[in-house]
């Protein structure tokens, strides 16, 4: 392991009166501090990730981004004209761009993208080229990781809008999802009535994502959300989302037991304990 350290020595070079007054950003958003950045920036962040809240798009400077299809388009041209005989270092940058735009789109803009670059073909694009597209945009918005992305995902696995096997390998990219939250696991449950029946691995997926989150979510770790900060953590993982969990699993067990899903090798027994 290499460790780096930086020495650096503070000097002070004058004191006196403030010249210059620093202005406050334009329509600053309510907080009951005197700062210009508070911690109600990354809270109004996490509404929006975690639960749709569109309070971020609508104030957030960054979020501000005129013509975002074309964007998207851009990136999407410039990705995959560096596949086209190898993947090159700059696809991996362009759909890192690709990933952080998707975080700030609202459902109906990521709808319209989906629309624009997944079902229409464009004369800007070849045949080879759409194709590497629909293989793109799945794993583009569920690394995006928000509320609006996911329940995006959630709605295209339900109408077989996506094939089985990119479904599952987007229900895996969930994993990683930055903010997790009950909205986002309450969604992603809604997969394991019909949709998942239909294929043995769609099933697997969804239930270890589902689990993964609730251990991200529910288990005690460094990770703190600066909502976290103002609200009580017992609110993001409530006796109710645990309860609910726990009911669907065991309403499963009995189906297990009869054999009536695909038989796997025998593991042991778990056993779920919430506390």
């Amino acid at each position: 392991m290499i460790v780096s350290y930086v020495n650096q020595t503070l000097v002070l070079i004058k004191t006196g009166p403030i010249s210059s007054a620093v202005h406050e950003p334009r329509e600053p958003m309510e907080s009951d501090s005197d700062m210009i950045y508070t911690l109600d920036w990354d809270i109004s962040k996490e509404r929006f990730h975690m639960e749709g809240h569109t309070e971020f798009l609508d104030k957030h400077h960054y979020s501000q981004i005129p013509e975002k299809q074309e964007v998207v388009k851009d990136l999407l041209l410039k990705m995959v004209r560096h596949m086209r005989e190898a993947v090159d270092e700059e696809a991996p940058r362009m759909f890192s761009r690709l990933v952080t735009l998707m975080r700030l789109c609202s459902r109906q803009e990521i709808e319209q993208i989906h629309q624009s670059f997944y079902h229409r073909e464009s004369s800007d694009f070849t045949p080879e080229e759409q194709k590497k597209i629909k293989d793109i945009l799945p794993d583009a918005i569920a690394l995006c990781g928000s509320k609006a992305c996911i329940e995006h995902l959630v709605a295209k696995i339900r109408s077989n809008d996506i094939p089985v096997v990119r479904a599952v390998l987007a229900l895996k990219s969930l994993i990683n999802t930055r903010t997790v939250s009950k909205e986002i696991i309450q969604e992603l449950m809604t997969l394991t009535t019909e949709p998942a029946e239909r294929n043995w691995f769609l099933k697997q997926a969804t239930w270890l994502t589902i689990g993964s989150m609730m251990n991200a979510l529910c288990t005690p770790n460094e990770d703190t959300l600066a909502r976290e900060y103002k609200e009580s953590p017992e609110k993001f993982c409530s006796r109710e989302l645990k309860t609910q969990y726990s009911r669907v699993l065991f309403e499963k067990f009995p189906r297990l037991r009869n054999g009536k899903t695909r038989s796997c090798s025998s593991r042991p027994s778990a056993t779920l304990v919430w506390t």
